[in-house]
Parts: C-alpha cells; sequence; structure tokens
C-alpha cells in the first residue's frame, strides 16, 4: 500500500509557524539567487570559486568546464546541464520561490486579521464577564 504523506494546508498553520515557514522560504530563495548569481560568473575554464553547500557552508573549487554544470533536480538526483539549461532551472526555482513568498505573505495578513479579531471578541467576552460581575454585586 502506498503511503501518501501529504503536508499541512497553509490556512490550518498558526501565526508563528506561517511565520517561520515564511522566513524558511526566504532564506532557501536566498541559497537559490546566490548559486544564480554564481553560475552567471563562471564564464571561463579553470575558474575558482566559493560553492555553497549550504546557506552557511562554502567550499572553494575550481570549475574545469563553467560550460557544464550539476545541478540537484529532485531529493538527492542531480544531473549534468549545460550553463543556460541550469540557469533555466535555477530561475523556474526562484520564481516558484517567489510565488510561495507571495503566498504566504497573504495567509499572514489574513491571519493577523484572524488574531486581531479574535483578540477583539475575547476582550469584549471578558469586558462583559467583569460587568456581570459587577452588577450582581
Amino acid at each position: 500500500m502506498a503511503d501518501e504523506s501529504k503536508g499541512v494546508p497553509i490556512s490550518e498553520l498558526g501565526i508563528e509557524q506561517i511565520n517561520q515557514l515564511q522566513k524558511q522560504v526566504e532564506q532557501e530563495m536566498q541559497f537559490f539567487q546566490e548559486s544564480l548569481q554564481t553560475l552567471k560568473m563562471l564564464s571561463q575554464r579553470n575558474d575558482k570559486t566559493l560553492i555553497p553547500l549550504s546557506e552557511s557552508l562554502y567550499i572553494r573549487a575550481e570549475i574545469p568546464n563553467p560550460d557544464k554544470n550539476l545541478v540537484e533536480i529532485g531529493t538527492g538526483y542531480f544531473v549534468e546541464l549545460d550553463r543556460e539549461k541550469a540557469k533555466g532551472i535555477f530561475d523556474r526555482k526562484k520564481q516558484h520561490m517567489l510565488n510561495q513568498i507571495e503566498t504566504v505573505e497573504k495567509i499572514l495578513v489574513d491571519k493577523r486579521k484572524t488574531r486581531a479579531i479574535l483578540s477583539d471578541t475575547f476582550q469584549s467576552k471578558i469586558q462583559a464577564q467583569l460587568a456581570q460581575i459587577q452588577q450582581a454585586k
């Protein structure tokens, strides 16, 4: 039996979770932007550069053929592509990240409005309850 694991819909996440998700997406977008810039800078054979392994870890590397790039296309899957195709993949990933940020920002605005409404309702109910207690005295 295939075990399909689905993520939690963004609309069901709390404000703090959405905020953390937004930060994560922004960090991933920054990583892809840096990777894209690295690809653009590699224009000469045997070019020496720093290659990002993670958001904070880089290694010195010599690129023997900048026209060929090893690009991750999925979970642990890599493919060797020419520069233009690799750039296209990073452009699409960057656009996907921008779309995700836009979606998360809209949901975050809605969540903040919902939180404000809940807070106002909560305060109103407490004030009404306090007023009833004072009238009962």
